[in-house]
């Protein structure tokens, strides 16, 4: 359900309407502008500038992932605002596409897209660093390309489903009256569809990166590739591990939790514990692209180093590279002729 006209909700609703909804969304609103941007921009810059820094499908995937991320942050933070309205099986909706005369399923089909498209490119992005650290590798169980591509196709049209399953049980409630002849058994069989979806995937996701850490390993035991070398694609796999962990926390626990909330009896529950719950939902959701743009940049501090100087080489010389050449020369040869008056003195 999609709600715009959420006046007449319980169950805590009013700690939400008089201050719980303006302070969430102007924290992720805050979060995104200030933080989300700057953070996502400067991953872009360093997957840009820096093209040699890792193989050219997996950079590609990198920047598809931020990308993504991007328009995750928009929709969530301005274009959506979605906010749980549990025990009510339903999403309260005040972002600017909500204000629209758009029919509700078709938000509601949207706003599913939202949550699921960022999923795909991230996997396929797992998918493309496990191929790179078994290469040559000779172990048995490796990735081949038409392997990936029916992964993808298989996952791919797992999400359609999912998609078409929420689209279809999806119905039209302006007021929680309405609400009351929502059967709870549509929720039920959409959060069914998910666990099972992100079961598979989260197992798929463990055993790729599993694997690429007990091959990195073997590989420095048996030094089979240079110790430079090992600790590059260690240092990716370790990446994208982590990437995966602030997936789970900031991304698959509160959508599951929150679609959980939405299927059993909560309505014994205080006020302000159902208020709580749906803020802290929300929030962990939109922080999502942050952490995940923030753990490449703390894993990467050279590039992260080499970003900010490139940057600030377009800010001070307008990017002319050669202007900030004779400078360098310039400060240069400045020091070595003052060096001979300041032995003098």
């Amino acid at each position: 359900v999609i709600m715009v006209n959420a006046s007449t909700l319980r169950f805590g609703w009013k700690y939400d309407s008089g201050m719980g909804l303006d302070v969430v969304f102007v924290f992720t609103s805050t979060c995104e502008i200030l933080f989300s941007v700057p953070v996502q921009g400067w991953v872009l810059v360093i997957l840009f500038l820096k093209p040699n820094i890792m193989r050219s499908d997996i950079r590609k995937c990198n920047i598809a992932d931020q990308f993504t991320m991007v328009l995750y942050d928009l929709l969530m933070c301005f274009l959506f605002q979605p906010y749980p309205i549990f025990p009510w099986p339903g999403i309260y909706c005040s972002g600017i596409l909500c204000q629209l005369d758009f029919d509700h399923r078709v938000i509601s089909v949207i706003l599913v897209t939202t949550f699921i498209f960022i999923v795909p490119i991230f996997l396929y992005l797992m998918i493309r660093l496990h191929s790179q650290v078994t290469a040559g590798s000779c172990e048995r169980y490796s990735v081949s390309e038409r392997f990936q591509t029916l992964i993808m196709v298989s996952i791919i049209a797992l999400f359609l489903l999912n998609i078409i399953c929420f689209g279809l049980l999806a119905v039209d409630a302006e007021n929680s009256e309405e609400l009351k002849t929502v059967m709870k058994d549509r929720v039920f069989v959409v959060s069914i569809m998910l666990y099972i979806t992100i079961a598979i995937i989260g197992m798929f996701l463990s055993a790729l990166t599993a694997h690429s850490l007990h091959i990195i390993k073997n590989r420095a035991s048996t030094a089979h590739l240079s110790h430079k070398t090992i600790q590059v694609q260690y240092r990716l796999t370790k990446v994208f591990f982590l990437q995966m962990v602030a997936v789970v926390f900031f991304f698959i626990i509160p959508l599951l939790t929150m679609i959980y909330l939405m299927t059993i009896d909560t309505s014994e529950w205080p006020g302000e514990v159902l208020a709580g719950t749906r803020a802290i939902i929300i929030i962990s959701l939109s922080l999502k692209p942050l952490t995940h743009s923030l753990i490449f940049l703390g894993k990467n501090p050279v590039l992260r180093k080499q970003a900010l100087n490139q940057v600030w080489c377009w800010l001070t010389y307008g990017g002319d590279s050669t202007k900030r050449n004779s400078n360098v020369a310039s400060t240069k040869q400045n020091a070595v002729i003052s060096l001979p008056n300041e032995r003098k003195i």
